[in-house]
């Protein structure tokens, strides 16, 4: 049996990624693994030291890797410690609000001790938002017990901003007055959708005036809401082909450099202030991410104020799959292009 040696077989020369050169074989690995190391170490200005080998004093590092916590890690809950009793907020779906249908959360509420606890809870909430129910709630736990109490809260459309923060506040009888628990919920992202234009595809003229920037809602088309960058466009399409449009507005507070995809199973083409940016330059699988799929993102420009961005979204014979993606463009270290963009406002309308 011969050994199987350090050569690396790759696609590389029958195709493959293109612009690519890859290592050969496990040296050269090495080597490029070696030279990113000293790059991202450097980057984040970390004081660690890569040596060939560890001397004979030394010891090699032991490391103890204890993932007990994550057993029971929730990424939806908060929970707070406020001595008197424990409290966990859950939040349903997402924290994000939108004024097309209302959110849910769960507070929980554990007496840690041996005598029962008169409660009463109020959530106050931001000008123009409504709870249900409206009421504050009355909350008898026996010593150790735990009870859940559910709330739904909604909003305006134009009462939703980027950051929205409200307070959960309970008072127990006999007791020192207790920390306010912060109920926060991010603004979802608010879009116009057209009517289908059914049989249309992406190169057909479909009425719509693409270079315009749009001062009211047109005549036909409709207001929806996403918590999250799924589009969910075959909730629009409802099977039938065709080209939907969808327009976004966005206000940045400085002009900047962002990278924007509409990553789909289909093709796709975006105008942001009425300039055309980018067309799907080849259908590929749906691949959201930050960073890019090569087919359906560009960097582009936000100017200060408001922004228009407007899709043209294409479906085929498949179930249409579709998100929307705005990230960070980093100049200096293009690699890390990706970060989220936090300062700027997807909830409201320019008008």
């Amino acid at each position: 049996m011969q050994p199987l040696g350090d050569e690396i077989t790759t696609n590389v020369n029958t195709g493959g990624i293109k612009n690519l050169t890859a290592p050969t074989n496990l040296h050269e690995l090495t080597e490029e693994v070696y030279q990113m190391a000293l790059r991202v170490l450097n980057y984040w200005n970390c004081k660690v030291e890569i040596v060939d080998s560890i001397s004979q004093k030394q010891s090699p590092p032991t490391f103890d890797l204890d993932l007990a916590a994550l057993h029971h890690y929730r990424p939806d809950t908060l929970k707070f410690d406020l001595k008197t009793l424990q409290a966990e907020v859950t939040y349903h779906h997402s924290a994000a609000v939108v004024g097309d249908q209302p959110s849910r959360f769960t507070l929980t509420l554990a007496n840690p001790g041996a005598e029962s606890l008169n409660c009463t809870v109020t959530v106050c909430l931001p000008k123009d938002w409504n709870i249900s129910p409206r009421e504050s709630q009355q909350a008898e736990l026996e010593p150790y017990q735990k009870l859940a109490l559910e709330f739904e809260v909604s909003a305006s459309p134009d009462a939703i901003e980027l950051s929205n923060r409200g307070m959960i506040e309970i008072w127990v009888e006999d007791r020192p007055g207790l920390m306010g628990i912060p109920l926060v919920y991010a603004g979802g992202f608010r879009w116009l959708v057209s009517p289908v234009f059914v049989g249309k595809n992406l190169e057909d003229d479909c009425g719509v005036v693409e270079t315009e920037i749009l001062t009211a809602v047109p005549d036909g088309w409709r207001e929806i809401w996403r918590h999250d960058n799924d589009l969910r466009p075959e909730e629009l399409f409802d099977g039938r082909q065709g080209v939907v449009y969808l327009a976004h507005f966005v206000e940045a507070l400085k002009e900047r450099q962002v990278l924007i995809g509409v990553p789909n199973n289909n093709r796709m083409q975006f105008w942001i202030n009425g300039e055309p940016i980018h067309r799907t330059t080849q259908v590929v699988p749906l691949a959201p991410n930050e960073g890019g799929d090569g087919v359906n993102y560009a960097e582009a420009t936000l100017k200060a104020g408001w922004n228009q961005i407007l899709v043209k979204l294409e479906r085929g014979e498949g179930e249409a799959e579709a998100h929307f993606i705005l990230s960070g463009v980093d100049s200096e270290h293009p690699i890390n292009r990706g970060d989220a963009v936090m300062d700027v406002v997807r909830a409201q309308m320019p008008w």
